[in-house]
């Protein structure tokens, strides 16, 4: 495998949401997010 795509912003980005979701973290859909206020809506 090559080193860049291992130490890749993606491959961060797995590990950081593995670790939280080990941790008691729950994964949520990212629907009814609202990006310009950074909200999820009701």
């Amino acid at each position: 495998m090559n080193i860049m795509k291992r130490t890749g912003e993606a491959a961060f980005e797995t590990v950081i949401e593995a670790h939280l979701l080990y941790h008691s973290y729950t994964s949520v859909s990212g629907e009814g997010f609202e990006r310009k206020r950074a909200i999820f809506l009701d």
